[in-house]
């Protein structure tokens, strides 16, 4: 018999977007915990975990006062989306079987372009200190 082992799916669902003005206004105006690394300041909440919503789930905002074209601020929530995606098992493993699920705000603080190296160890480095705090 040969044992199959299987790499974790890096897929951005519908039910992982933070959509609800109602599920925006808990992340902020709840208690809730933040952490800034550069270049994003990151927001997250501790909560119950329900069947509708995903075990954590994220919001990116980029200030059009920080990057004034529409073609920059998309680019910017698609690189920090991609880096969620493909590092978001460092969180949901470690919240597997807790009974605690997570909603993160991901808000861009920097006036230039991001390098993607740099966003994807910045994402990394977020998800590790959320999962340890949580943990």
């Amino acid at each position: 018999m040969t044992q199959q082992t299987t790499a974790p799916r890096h897929t951005f669902r519908r039910n992982e977007r933070i959509k609800s003005r109602k599920a925006i206004e808990a992340l902020f105006a709840g208690k809730r915990d933040a952490m800034t690394c550069w270049p994003m300041r990151v927001i997250y909440l501790k909560r119950e975990l329900s069947p509708d919503r995903a075990t954590a789930d994220i919001l990116v905002s980029v200030p059009k006062r920080k990057l004034k074209h529409a073609v920059d601020r998309n680019r910017v929530k698609r690189v920090v989306r991609e880096a969620y995606r493909l590092n978001k098992h460092i969180l949901t493993d470690k919240l597997e079987g807790k009974g605690v699920a997570v909603s993160i705000a991901f808000i861009w603080l920097a006036a230039e372009l991001p390098d993607t190296a740099t966003v994807m160890q910045r994402v990394r480095d977020a998800l590790t200190k959320i999962g340890e705090r949580l943990c």
